[in-house]
């Protein structure tokens, strides 16, 4: 497993696409392991969500929960956060 990003992501008050967020570049068809440490919404888009009457579509995930993503070439990862802080640690999956 070879760390590709660690940081703070700040995106209260709309989903921030995460490779130009982070300044980072994730390839197609490679899996990465993500944890938020913290609340955020993830989405799934080839465009920004929009929040609706306060609500963000997409999962939530809390407080250092793993899950994997492997990115298709074609949707981003949009993500909306919550409340305090939130750093994000993302990976690659394998050697």
């Amino acid at each position: 497993m070879a760390n590709v990003y660690y940081g703070k992501i700040d995106a209260k008050n709309e989903f921030v696409e995460l490779e130009n967020y982070a300044g980072i570049t994730l390839s197609s068809g490679t899996s990465y392991l993500m944890q938020f440490q913290g609340c955020a919404t993830i989405q799934l888009a080839s465009s920004q969500p929009s929040i609706v009457d306060g609500q963000a579509p997409g999962f939530v995930l809390q407080n250092n929960q793993i899950f994997q993503w492997t990115p298709n070439g074609t949707d981003k990862m949009w993500i909306k956060t919550w409340g305090a802080v939130t750093y994000l640690n993302l990976a690659t999956l394998g050697g």
